[in-house]
């Protein structure tokens, strides 16, 4: 019988813990716990299969965000307007930009824009930012806000289980 099935349900699992050193250093490296086994091989036919623990392989994935509107969004220009766009830039340094909502003047901008990023989980760190600017012709557009979502535990939801999943967000305010 396997270690595994001799102690399965029983809380003192006789596991051991060892200290691990590379051969340049006299300093602990770490640590490994594990248990040991030997048995005849007669017996191994008994247990059951080898746990595969390798790692899942990164997997192609789709991070979609739609953008439907900005609400008060400052006034930027002399002409008592704003030329509202947004970009988005997920944590990897992929970059996309919405149309430019021109000549609001009542700081509302209304987009209906879909930003698709291809990415590969598991990705570190899970980030993406929406930065709200003025668009100008004659001269720098101007940064207007900021705002970042973490989608780390939605991340890890989607790829564990291969499915798709949804994060509801209203209304953010900048910073």
């Amino acid at each position: 019988m396997c270690i595994r099935d001799r102690y399965m349900g029983y809380p003192n699992i006789p596991i051991e813990t060892r200290p691990l050193y590379h051969p340049t250093s006299q300093l602990k490296q770490g640590s490994i716990r594990l248990w040991v086994e030997i048995f005849p091989e007669s017996d191994s036919k008994k247990c059951r299969e080898i746990l595969d623990i390798q790692p899942k392989p990164k997997q192609d994935y789709e991070l979609r965000c739609v953008v439907w509107e900005c609400q008060e969004v400052p006034i930027m220009d002399i002409e008592e307007t704003v030329d509202i766009y947004v970009s988005g830039t997920l944590s990897d340094g992929q970059k996309q930009k919405t149309d430019v909502h021109y000549r609001s003047q009542t700081g509302v901008g209304s987009f209906n824009w879909r930003f698709v990023f291809p990415i590969q989980l598991p990705l570190k760190p899970h980030t993406i930012s929406f930065q709200i600017w003025d668009k100008d012709i004659a001269s720098k557009n101007d940064y207007i806000g900021e705002v970042t979502f973490q989608f780390e535990e939605e991340a890890r939801l989607a790829f564990n289980n291969d499915v798709s999943v949804k994060i509801a967000v209203s209304y953010t305010h900048l910073r």
